[in-house]
Order: structure tokens, then sequence, then C-alpha cells
């Protein structure tokens, strides 16, 4: 940045919210609010994370509990205030309920970059539309917010929901070795 005035606002404004530890939005659908993770959050992570069907394919909910407690800490107060991805939180716009996480990662630097979209509901919240409409919100932002002309997803052949859920928003499988 050559001078103060070549700064967006919307990028002072992160900058001011990361510095005073609040977090910022990412989204907002029409049943919820995609946010990035603050330290208030991390225990609810931490529990849903454990449910046996993110088990079988998220491998954060395998790890020690003070791990991933210490992970998450060093997350959210280190990659925020640096990047427009990330590890956000899925909650439920009208009581402020953590739904799941939804994350969009940077996989490769460079010309041609390349970003994959992650995502876990808590299991009593599955089914009822909230994946889809978290994943094209994420997939909006993405475009709008950093230029992504294509994200990856990735999950195992058993995580058939995950699969389907993918397969609406637009995806298509691709089998890996």
């Amino acid at each position: 940045v050559g001078s103060f005035e070549e700064m967006e606002a919307d990028f002072l404004i992160r900058l001011y919210r990361h510095k005073l530890g609040i977090p910022c939005t990412i989204a907002v659908t029409n049943r919820t609010v995609i946010r990035e993770l603050c330290t208030g959050d991390i225990d609810e992570v931490i529990k849903i994370s454990r449910q046996k069907h993110i088990l079988e394919f998220v491998e954060d909910g395998r790890m020690p509990e003070n791990e991933q407690r210490e992970k998450l800490l060093a997350y959210i107060e280190n990659i925020y205030r640096f990047y427009d991805y990330g590890i956000w939180g899925i909650f439920d716009k009208i009581n402020n309920t953590l739904l799941g996480a939804v994350s969009l990662d940077l996989l490769a630097h460079g010309e041609d970059a390349e970003y994959e979209i992650g995502f876990f509901i808590r299991e009593e919240m599955q089914g009822q539309g909230y994946g889809m409409e978290v994943i094209n919100a994420v997939i909006s932002y993405a475009k709008k917010r950093i230029g992504i002309v294509g994200l990856t997803a990735v999950t195992k052949r058993e995580n058939i929901g995950a699969i389907k859920l993918l397969t609406k928003c637009g995806f298509k499988r691709r089998e890996q070795d």
C-alpha cells in the first residue's frame, strides 16, 4: 500500500475488529450467520467435532481436547487477521447457537491457486438444508471476495451424505486413488 487513501474501508474495519478481538462476519444466509470463531466458541466447536458422525470423517475431533483447544486458539489469534479464508462458525441467525463449522482453505499458492471447502454440521441439525445454504454462501463469498474460480471438496467415499450435498451444490465427483 502506497498511501492510506489506497486502503479499502472493509480492510480497515476488519483490522480494527481483529485488534479488539471481535469476530468478523463472512456471510449471512436466510437462517445463519457465518463468522470467524472467537475464544468463547472453542468449547462448543470441540463438543460438536466429537460427535460420532463427524469423528468418522474429520480428524480434529480425534486429537486430545487440550491439543485441539490450543490449535483453535492459535488459529483464531494468528490466521484471521492475515487472510480472507479460514475456519468459520455457522451460527443460527435467531438464537446464535453454533450449528457447525465451514472452512475455506488455500491448498496451493501461486498463479493457479487452489482452494478447498470443508464443513460439518451438528447431528441434530442435519437434513434441514443448512449445509446447502452455507456451502452456497461460502462459494459466493469465495468468488466475490477472493476471486476464486473453482473449489475442491474432499471427502471419503463412505460419506454419502456429504457427497450428495456437494453434488447438489454443483460439485463434480472425481475419484482419487
